[in-house]
């Protein structure tokens, strides 16, 4: 399970995995919805049909974070979207474009941790997520298409689906919205963000 966890996490896609600056679950008072923070900047409105991996995480049935199905009972996520969660509070909104109703709600049975996944410099942030039931034979839910190569090819654009926040601040969206981003080198990046973040290769 580790190995193809490190596989996927290698080519990890990019509506499941990004940094916790940009894209942290924030758990509020019990009589109010946990709040989410992400960025969809620049996105517009999709609809489920076009990104049929992309579900939504949900905690006590209030979205937090997004996540991909990878194969017919396992979905990726972010380590840090697992990470201190009861399994009991979770589930899965699939097949649908937004996140507060419609399509088909999963239960989670398992989380997998990374074994090696750091908290605080976000090492190893994967996991994947098991369910009781099975994605496949419901409408608008289907397993991404992972690429043959473990490496990502720089200045090239590539798609972030989700429902986070359309500006700094703001608030997560229900509609599933997506848009292009640029892939910088791990040196571009780690330049471009070294005043808020210390990345490393993992």
């Amino acid at each position: 399970m580790y190995k193809e966890m490190d596989h996927l996490y290698k080519r990890r896609i990019l509506s499941v995995s990004v940094p916790r600056f940009i894209w942290a679950s924030v758990v509020g008072a019990l009589e109010s919805p946990p709040l989410a923070s992400g960025r969809i900047v620049g996105g517009s409105n999709v609809d489920i049909s076009k990104y049929p991996y992309q579900v939504s995480l949900l905690n006590d049935g209030y979205h937090y974070c997004g996540a991909s199905v990878v194969a017919a009972q396992w979905a990726l996520t972010a380590g840090h979207c697992c990470n201190g969660y009861d399994v009991l509070s979770l589930s899965i909104r699939g097949g649908s474009s937004t996140n507060n109703q419609g399509g088909v709600l999963f239960t989670v049975e398992k989380l997998v941790l990374h074994p090696s996944y750091d908290s605080v410099n976000l090492n190893f942030d994967v996991c994947m997520i098991q369910i009781k039931e099975t994605f496949l034979g419901h409408p608008n839910i289907a397993i991404i298409p992972l690429s043959n190569s473990d490496s990502i090819p720089s200045n090239e654009l590539g798609t972030v689906s989700g429902w986070g926040a359309t500006q700094s601040d703001g608030e997560t969206v229900l509609q599933l919205r997506a848009t292009k981003v640029k892939i910088f080198t791990d040196k571009s990046c780690t330049a471009a963000t070294r005043n808020y973040v210390s990345l490393t290769s993992r």
